[in-house]
């Protein structure tokens, strides 16, 4: 199991509609990691990192509030927030450091 679906279950979301989010907040990262793919070039890996660590938290600081007071939109809409954020910054910006890190002869 998924843990986004186990996540889905824990708000209230049941059966296969759980299992529908989940491809459709699969769909939200894939859309996401494209559009900081065509990014990165502009921003640069360091903001783009900032940027995504900071959607991450007020995802997270979203979650944890409605996780407190049983409140099944925001939950779901931060666990989206929360996955479009990572795959905007950490996500990607792991690949460009083996980039940096590692000469062409040994990459290649």
């Amino acid at each position: 199991m998924n843990i986004s679906v186990r996540l889905l279950h824990d708000i209230g979301v049941e059966g296969l509609w759980a299992n529908r989010m989940d491809v459709a907040l699969q769909g939200v990262c894939l859309v996401a990691t494209l559009l900081a793919v065509s990014l990165v070039d502009r921003l640069g890996s360091r903001r783009m990192m900032i940027l995504g660590l900071a959607g991450t938290l007020a995802a997270f600081c979203g979650l944890s509030v409605a996780f407190l007071l049983g409140l099944k939109l925001l939950a779901a809409s931060s666990l989206v927030a929360f996955a479009a954020s990572y795959c905007l910054g950490p996500s990607v910006c792991v690949f460009l450091v083996m980039n940096e890190l590692f000469p062409s002869r040994i990459r290649a």
